[in-house]
């Protein structure tokens, strides 16, 4: 779950600093995934569309669909996401609110709570809570873009 966590926070982080836009309009994400899955293994696009209000905020939509290997796409419901200061929300359809998905102001150091989100693969309870501890935070480049990381 952990790894997954990760690897949603790696693709959706398309800025490199806090003070700019989170998910313009248009922008689009591809990643690959592997799972024991019968309609195959295959990969996500996410792809922000509009701007919306969305239990009164202003959001990002982000619409979302699977492309199954062995099987026809499937569309999951849209993300919803905005971005105050240094952090980024998203609405938790499990808890019916907002919650953090990046910050963008964390040191070396700093510890780290989320809610965990429901995961069809690996289901784990709506009220669970992790922390992370970072202990290195680092640049690299896709592109055109810098993009920071950390390490946990």
């Amino acid at each position: 779950m952990k790894k997954l966590l990760l690897i949603l926070i790696f693709v959706l982080s398309v800025t490199h600093t806090f003070s700019q836009t989170f998910a313009p309009i248009g922008a689009t994400w591809h990643y690959r995934y592997d799972v024991n899955d019968p309609r195959g293994n295959g990969h996500h696009l996410y792809k922000s569309t509009k701007d919306t209000v969305y239990k009164q905020q202003l959001c990002k939509k982000i619409e979302r669909t699977t492309f199954f290997s062995r099987t026809d796409s499937a569309f999951q419901s849209p993300l919803f996401v905005y971005q105050k200061n240094d952090t980024v929300f998203y609405y938790n359809d499990s808890v019916l609110r907002f919650l953090p998905l990046y910050f963008y102001n964390v040191n070396i150091g700093d510890t780290i709570s989320f809610r965990n989100p429901y995961d069809y693969y690996f289901p784990i309870a709506t009220d669970t809570t992790s922390q992370e501890r970072v202990d290195s935070i680092y640049n690299f480049i896709v592109g055109k873009d810098t993009l920071t990381d950390y390490t946990d």
